[in-house]
């Protein structure tokens, strides 16, 4: 392929029950990226095809529903983008200039750049990022402040410890030098590991308030009681990685009391 017909960057959506907002979804990119070349690349884990008239899109329909990880990584093996904009099928109204943030991951020292979520009622997505490294202390700590480690509502940009795989990018080079997704993580947690390797290899994370995207949120469950049982599973497994397996019997204990909340532990 010449080079001027090279998608410079790859969009990455992995759906699940996503039929009734990825259309919206599509049309945010095209008018996103609509200055820069680009790829949209559908992985469908519910083995049900995503219709679209939209541009530049690729759908696959995957055999098997191997978890957001292995479908992500299946994906950038498929794509031929420079970067990669890993995306959720439920994230809309695209705001700010999408070069502002393609500028910042050309800087070599910054291994991947996201935007700031906003819930649908418009506010920030709090537990969308954080600037300190997920333990079992930070995981604690943040259930009584759960502000704890947020940027400050006036900064432009921030270095921070990991960034919500609702919406982030980075170049292709990073993501295999860190081997990618971690496919032990079916779903959740998949973003803080990849962002502790990625952190572990000296680049830094910014989390970019010049542009922003809307993120619904949990579109994709049946169920609030699958969600968290998706999530504490997921939890466990990077406690397991990066801990004692000891904590993982504490942190049971203290997410049963916590249970009754919207946010997990």
């Amino acid at each position: 392929m010449a080079e001027q017909n090279t998608p410079h960057i790859s969009f990455l959506i992995v759906t699940y029950n996503s039929e009734d907002v990825i259309a919206q979804c599509l049309h945010n990119i095209r008018r996103f990226a609509r200055d820069m070349r680009y790829e949209i690349l559908i992985a469908c884990n519910d083995q049900r095809e995503i219709i679209t008239d939209e541009p530049f899109v690729q759908t696959f329909v995957m055999r098997d529903n191997g978890g957001f990880s292995v479908a992500n990584n299946f994906l950038v093996r498929q794509s031929s983008g420079k970067f990669l904009f890993f995306l959720n099928p439920d994230t809309q109204h695209f705001r700010g200039d999408f070069a502002t943030l393609l500028s910042t991951l050309q800087d070599a020292r910054v291994g991947i750049v996201a935007p700031q979520l906003r819930t649908k009622d418009d506010r920030e997505e709090e537990w969308s990022y954080n600037r300190y490294t997920t333990t079992p202390y930070t995981i604690f700590l943040r259930n009584l402040f759960p502000t704890l480690g947020n940027c400050h509502t006036r900064d432009t940009s921030c270095s921070v410890a990991w960034v919500s795989g609702a919406a982030f990018m980075m170049s292709r080079t990073v993501f295999d030098a860190v081997g990618g997704f971690d496919e032990r993580f079916f779903l959740y947690y998949e973003d803080v590991d990849l962002c502790r390797r990625v952190r572990a290899q000296g680049y830094r994370i910014i989390r970019e308030r010049a542009c922003s995207i809307r993120h619904l949120g949990a579109q994709s469950m049946p169920s609030e009681d699958k969600q968290k049982r998706h999530y504490a599973k997921s939890q466990n497994h990077y406690l397991r990685k990066y801990h004692h397996p000891k904590l993982i019997a504490i942190t049971n204990a203290l997410r049963k009391i916590k249970y009754h909340r919207k946010t997990f532990l």
